[in-house]
C-alpha cells in the first residue's frame, strides 16, 4: 500500500524504474520493479534465495496467513540462498525486507484481477450514478448506524439531498430518484421488515392522512410499541403530523390500545385523541 504512489509515478514515466539487483527484473518488469503479487514473491525467493517451489510456497502461505513468525524463519534460508548467487547479506536482507513489507498487504494475482474489475464497476456507478450507488450502499449497511451516518455525509458532500424517514413516500430498502434518496423505513432501528411489508401494503391502498388512520388500518397483530416509537422518534409521521412528535410519542399506549379496540370494533372514530 506504500508503494502506491512509487508504482504511479514509475508507471508514468515520473519517476525511474529500478532493481535492487539485475535477477529481480524477470519477477518484477510488468509491476515497474515493485512488488505486487504473491507470484512475484513466489519467483523471487527461488531466483534470488535457491528455494524451490515448494519452499516458495511455504513463504506464500505465511504470507497469506499474515504468519511472520514462519517468514522470520524462512530469512536464513533466503540470505544463505542468495549468497550462492553472489549477492552479499545486506543485499539479500534488504531485498528480504521488501519482501516483509509486501507481506502486509498482498495477493495473488487471480485475485488482483477481481478487485480491480470490481473497483472499475464501483467507481463508474458511482460517478455516473451517484444516488443510485450510495442509496444501494445504504441499503446493504441499514443495520450498521455508523456506516448509514458516513453514507449520508458522502451524500451531503455531493450535493444530494437524503430525505428522511416518511411514511407515506418511504419504501423499505434506500430508493433513488430524481438524483436525490429516500431513506429506506427498515434503516430505523427497531422496525423489522414483516412490520414493514404490512405498512406498504395499508399505504398501497390510500397514504395515510393522520397518526390516527395509521393506527386504524395497519394490522395491530404487527404494530407494537416500540415499532411506533421508533418511528415516531425517527420521525417518519412529521410528514402529516408535522411538529407533534412529543405528543404521538406520548400517546402511543392510547394508540395501540385503540388500534385493538377498533379491530375488535368497539370504536368508531378517536382521531381527537391525537390532536
Amino acid at each position: 500500500m506504500d508503494n502506491i504512489g512509487e508504482f504511479i509515478d514509475r508507471k508514468y514515466g515520473k519517476k525511474e524504474i529500478t532493481y535492487l539487483h539485475p535477477l529481480l527484473e524477470k519477477s518484477l518488469s510488468n509491476t515497474y520493479g515493485i512488488i505486487v503479487y504473491q507470484e512475484q514473491v513466489m519467483r523471487i525467493t527461488q531466483d534470488i534465495g535457491g528455494f524451490t517451489l515448494a519452499q516458495a510456497d511455504i513463504a506464500r502461505k505465511a504470507m497469506g496467513k499474515k504468519d511472520k513468525k514462519t517468514m522470520h524463519s524462512l530469512m536464513s534460508k533466503f540470505v544463505d540462498g542468495a549468497a550462492k548467487n553472489n549477492i552479499d547479506k545486506k543485499l539479500a536482507t534488504e531485498i528480504w525486507e521488501l519482501i516483509l513489507k509486501f507481506a502486509e498487504y498482498g495477493f495473488n494475482k487471480s485475485h488482483s484481477v477481481a478487485y480491480s474489475l470490481l473497483a472499475y464497476q464501483t467507481a463508474y456507478l458511482k460517478a455516473y450514478y451517484p444516488a443510485e450507488f450510495l442509496a444501494a450502499n445504504m441499503t446493504a449497511e441499514l443495520n450498521d448506524q455508523n456506516k448509514l451516518v458516513k453514507l449520508i455525509d458522502d451524500a451531503n458532500n455531493l450535493g444530494i439531498v437524503v430525505h428522511p424517514p416518511n411514511i407515506n413516500k418511504s419504501s423499505i430498502l434506500f430508493d433513488a430518484k430524481d438524483n436525490e434518496i429516500y431513506f429506506g423505513l427498515a434503516g430505523i432501528k427497531g422496525v423489522g421488515v414483516n412490520v414493514l411489508e404490512k405498512i406498504i401494503e395499508a399505504r398501497d391502498v390510500k397514504e395515510f392522512d393522520s397518526f390516527a388512520d395509521f393506527c386504524e388500518r395497519v394490522d395491530d397483530k404487527v404494530i407494537n410499541k416500540k415499532t411506533l416509537e421508533s418511528l415516531v422518534c425517527a420521525g417518519a409521521f412529521d410528514c402529516i403530523e408535522d411538529g407533534k412528535r412529543a405528543s404521538l410519542f406520548e400517546s402511543i399506549d392510547m394508540a395501540i390500545d385503540f388500534s385493538k379496540s377498533f379491530s375488535n370494533k368497539e370504536t368508531e372514530n378517536i382521531d381527537s385523541l391525537f390532536l
